[in-house]
């Protein structure tokens, strides 16, 4: 079981009460992984909101039958898995232990029961979630251009 406070150490429970910090935190798990150890493989079940405790992680895609390519390094503080805590389906990419890391894995159950106790709080996380989601997916936008305008130039 994790305590509440060590959920409070991360900005995005910032101003989240205890009790309601309870909530996430009864069933939520801690689990620790080696470095170069997979946490999760792009398609597989999701559900789960992944906070970094301690260590590195590498997010990565399927490009092609065996190779991959980076989304992006998450270090402590940070969080993966949000796509598929909002959603409820498959992880939509791999997740890899740069370092030896610890994470805690919140149940979206969880952030369910959360919401109908608590909505305003409720609705504060998903805010800081989708805010989160939204500056990631403009940097995605801009790299897309960029790669776009490469290959126009180079016909």
């Amino acid at each position: 079981m994790v305590k509440t406070g060590e959920l409070a150490v991360f900005a995005l429970f910032e101003g989240v009460a205890e009790e309601e910090l309870a909530l996430l935190a009864g069933g939520a798990q801690l689990r620790r992984f080696k470095a170069g150890e997979t946490i999760f493989q792009e398609g597989d079940p999701g559900g789960e909101l992944c906070l970094i405790k301690e260590g590195e992680v590498k997010v990565s895609r399927l490009i092609r039958e065996g190779e991959s390519q980076g989304l992006g390094i998450l270090k402590k503080g940070g969080y993966f898995g949000a796509i598929s805590l909002l959603d409820g389906k498959p992880h939509s990419a791999s997740v890899v232990a740069l370092s030896d890391v610890v994470t805690i894995h919140v149940q979206r159950r969880d952030f369910e029961k959360l919401a109908q106790a608590a909505p305003a709080c409720g609705v504060k996380l998903l805010r800081k979630v989708t805010a989160s989601l939204c500056s990631f997916l403009r940097k995605m936008d801009a790299k897309f251009i960029d790669m776009v305008q490469y290959v126009s130039q180079n016909k």
